[in-house]
């Protein structure tokens, strides 16, 4: 014989009285809130309406409560019942659980000081006899609820759904305690709390039942509390299933505790021996149990994935960035392969290529997707076919070839110092392997035209290492060349930049070339000079570049009668109009623009003493942007002194300013170059047309791991606001 739980959770025998003399009067009414209770699990209406209403917690109340604690305290408690239940009482073969005793306890068996009861058993305590006494003797299952949300409203979601399991546990694990201890003693104290005996040949299903689902409600809470730990542990970046998830875990835990309720109502109900309601609050529950488990396993099992995800991309980061040798970084760049099967090829004879090969070379990592322009391809292989890379290799004596590259800057400090000089190019396409079949024959295409070492396909590339290039290399679809050097540390992060601008004039593509190489010659005569222009150009003219193209400029003005007019108005033929003509030329210009930007803002991010608080500061910096500016609004115009920079203007503005010429030229003084006023009477102009204006916006390109994350206004010195856009760039003609 089994004995009986009384509806008494708050152990007075007046509790049990007034539980019992409840019963007795509610009759239907407690069908009614028993079958109330199981629906209100799955009312989303009113799930949502308690979510809103109970969102809010005390912080000081929240932190007495020890999540960790208190959940193994519950795990024991009520693993311990459903193994007595399933194996001692049911006879179920089922294995043995090692359960491990709780912090708690083992402090307390050590006498270890402050272990002497869990800091929240007060509120545990009021817990059970709101889901005993009250929750029976209630007429409406809603108003039930509430007071039981009430109650723990000063608490997290996560912890009140702990500690009313836990108030649960100790009515569900104070029960079968005693019924599987023997003797007179145990005997007493059932008889106290009013427990009754019971058949268990009869009513053994029903005992199965509330077990199974006391299974759920546990695995559920476990599920719960883990998601809700890992949102505190991880970013959302790094396990994307965690937004969806965090979202839903305060509806998850209000539907467990509806049902904690419901059944703890339904398990205090056996000790009035009307065995009509003992299964009517958990007829139903067990499935909607097992959608919700269902629900959140898979939410769980997802974060998993992503989390084991996470850690192996942590521990193949690693791998990358602190590598043995060039080797040992190269191979761990793609997937695993058989010996007689290595991924790479030689571009010019197309046989395979060991990874070996690479010992004690300098690498450059081309990495592109499906595609690269084709003037980056042409500057590539016209510096890998150059005898300053083909020839730097070690002599037989340990001696290196001396370098001749057409500049008077030494670019070669560590080779004199005897360090392994020796360069190869590797050409790794970073392509998503599911889209890769899908941009085979570009990629195919891309290929025959290299003369380096390539990879075979997308597909040998590995998994992480495209991810890598992204997050650590900033690779973000256009090309970048990494620089490498024989130990397999980044000498350069993008040394693409710096090829397009000064080609072999640049080796070894390292960022100390940076600095001595900008010095020699302003960011406007680099681009002039690349897009020779520079015959044009002469230091004792005032020079206009019109960046629009010359059809479009020429159906508004007539720019040659007017440099005409402004040189003969000032007297010595000092004024000259330099008009990029076609959209072309504007777009090499443009790219250009691009390279020398990322260079100025590289070689000042390189500089190790204080003279420079934010590169996006610097004179030149502020220049270019105010070029790419204007001419992502329509066009722009620069005023120069032979090649330094006087101005930059809007295209519209300046045209309008050349059109007013008569009004204005006859305040420049005449004479020689360095007696004229021209610059501040045109600047006047320039500010007279334009009228007073707000403070500025500057456009800013693309910087691959540069793009400054703040600026201040050059008017007001305020912080400007960040805006991102999004353009196509794709070539409508191809």
């Amino acid at each position: 014989m089994l004995p009986i739980l009384s509806t008494s959770s708050a152990r007075t025998q007046s509790g049990n009285a007034r539980a019992q003399a409840a019963a007795r009067s509610m009759g239907g009414v407690r069908v009614s809130v028993f079958s109330d209770m199981e629906k209100f699990v799955e009312n989303r209406k009113f799930l949502t309406q308690m979510v809103n209403q109970y969102h809010l917690f005390n912080v000081d109340d929240d932190v007495k409560v020890v999540a960790g604690d208190l959940m193994s305290l519950i795990q024991y408690v009520l693993k311990s019942s459903i193994q007595f239940v399933d194996r001692d009482l049911l006879n179920k073969k089922v294995a043995d659980e090692g359960l491990e005793e709780p912090r708690y306890v083992t402090d307390f068996m050590r006498n270890v000081h402050g272990a002497h009861s869990v800091p929240s058993s007060h509120v545990i305590n009021r817990i059970q006899c709101q889901i005993t006494c009250k929750a029976l003797a209630a007429k409406n299952a809603e108003k039930a609820l509430h007071a039981m949300f009430k109650l723990v409203a000063s608490y997290s979601w996560p912890k009140k759904l702990l500690l009313i399991l836990a108030a649960f546990a100790e009515l569900y694990g104070d029960f079968w305690v005693l019924e599987s201890t023997k003797g007179p003693h145990a005997l007493s104290l059932s008889l106290l709390k009013g427990f009754k005996a019971f058949d268990l040949r009869k009513h053994g299903s029903h005992v199965d039942s509330l077990n199974n689902v006391v299974k759920q409600l546990l695995e559920l809470t476990d599920y719960l509390i883990k998601l809700d730990n890992y949102t505190t542990m991880y970013l959302e970046k790094d396990v994307p299933s965690l937004g969806v998830a965090f979202a839903h875990i305060p509806e998850w835990i209000c539907q467990a505790i509806i049902a904690i309720v419901s059944v703890s109502a339904q398990f205090s109900s056996f000790t009035n021996f009307e065995e009509r309601y003992w299964t009517l609050g958990i007829s139903h529950l067990p499935n909607a149990l097992n959608r919700i488990l269902i629900e959140v396993q898979k939410r769980l099992n997802d974060c998993n994935a992503q989390i084991d995800d996470m850690n192996q991309y942590n521990i193949y980061v690693k791998s990358v960035e602190t590598p043995h040798d060039i080797v040992g970084l190269l191979t761990t760049l793609f997937t695993p392969f058989k010996p007689d099967d290595p991924p790479l090829l030689s571009g010019s004879t197309k046989e395979a290529v060991r990874f070996e090969y690479f010992k004690r070379k300098n690498v450059y990592l081309v990495i592109s997707s499906w595609k690269i322009p084709h003037e980056d391809l042409e500057v590539l292989k016209e510096v890998y076919k150059h005898k300053t890379f083909q020839e730097n290799a070690p002599t037989e004596d340990g001696g290196q070839f001396k370098l001749d590259i057409g500049t008077e800057v030494d670019v070669t400090p560590a080779r004199r110092n005897g360090d392994q000089s020796s360069y190869e190019i590797l050409w790794i396409p970073a392509v998503d392997k599911n889209l890769s079949h899908t941009n085979s024959k570009f990629l195919s295409d891309l290929r025959e035209e290299m003369p380096w070492i390539v990879a075979k396909n997308a597909t040998v590339v590995h998994q992480y290492a495209i991810r890598f290039f992204k997050e650590h290399w900033h690779f973000n679809r256009q090309p970048i060349m990494v620089a490498l050097n024989y130990s397999g540390r980044v000498e350069c992060m993008n040394s693409l930049p710096m090829i397009r601008v000064w080609g072999i004039k640049a080796f070894p593509f390292r960022e100390g070339v940076i600095l001595p190489l900008l010095a020699k010659r302003n960011w406007l005569e680099t681009i002039i000079n690349l897009l020779k222009l520079d015959s044009k150009v002469t230091n004792d003219k005032y020079i206009l570049f019109v960046g629009k193209d010359k059809q479009k400029t020429e159906g508004q003005i007539q720019l040659a009668d007017i440099e005409s007019r402004i040189s003969n108005a000032m007297g010595t033929n000092s004024f000259i109009i330099v008009q990029l003509e076609t959209e072309l030329l504007i777009n090499k210009f443009i790219w250009l623009l691009e390279c020398c930007l990322y260079l100025k803002m590289q070689a000042l991010t390189l500089l190790s003493d204080s003279s420079v608080h934010n590169p996006i500061e610097d004179p030149d910096i502020q220049l270019m942007l105010q070029t790419y500016t204007a001419h992502e609004r329509g066009g722009f115009a620069i005023l120069t002194k032979g090649y330094r920079v006087l101005t930059v203007t809007s295209h519209s503005t300046t045209l309008k300013v050349l059109a007013q010429h008569d009004k204005w030229i006859s305040s420049v003084t005449k004479g020689t170059l360095a007696d004229s006023n021209f610059e501040e009477v045109f600047k006047g102009w320039y500010k007279k047309v334009e009228g007073p204006g707000d403070c500025p916006l500057f456009h800013c390109p693309a910087l691959d791991g540069l793009t400054p994350v703040y600026m201040r206004c050059t008017i007001c010195l305020q912080y400007m606001k960040t805006i991102h856009m999004f353009r196509c760039c794709h070539d409508p003609s191809n």
